[in-house]
């Protein structure tokens, strides 16, 4: 299933320019899925008062990918589950608390576009761990782990 920029925007509350994962492809909803991403044009982001260089940019804002597409893919699950049972959606959204094992292995800033493959690992309680890995052809640029929390809105 194909989510499009305004679908994606249905599930999550972030917009252009700071929506990255213009399109995802959900593989299997709830629990993998994939994107492309263009980190090339982060020229304007945190240069001023925090003074990152553009390779720093394009680091920070692949993690932030990575969270948005992950989002994408549990809010497919949840879609998935409620087709099947007929019940309405519950008000709440998943909180990002934080990322583990990240392994930055090329320079993301001189890609024109790398894929973004996002999966599920686990659940426990309200908290969702995902990995992720970025590739460009055949090459690993990065990989890491994820974890968000079903929170209130």
């Amino acid at each position: 299933m194909m989510y499009s920029q305004e679908k994606i925007e249905t599930v999550l509350p972030h917009r252009a320019p700071f929506l990255f994962a213009r399109e995802v492809e959900v593989i299997e909803a709830g629990k993998l899925g994939r994107a492309t991403v263009q980190l090339t044009a982060v020229d304007n982001y945190w240069q001023g008062e925090a003074g990152l260089a553009p390779q720093q940019s394009a680091d920070v804002l692949l993690l932030e990918s990575a969270a948005q597409v992950f989002g994408v893919i549990l809010a497919s699950g949840v879609e998935a589950e409620l087709a099947a049972s007929g019940k309405k959606p519950a008000d709440g959204k998943h909180l990002l608390l934080g990322f583990d094992n990240c392994d930055i292995a090329g320079d993301l800033y001189a890609q024109p576009e790398l894929q973004l493959d996002v999966a599920l690992d686990g659940v426990f309680g309200s908290m969702f761990k995902g990995s992720f890995i970025a590739t460009t052809g055949e090459r690993l640029l990065a990989r890491g782990e994820l974890i968000v929390m079903q929170g209130e809105a």
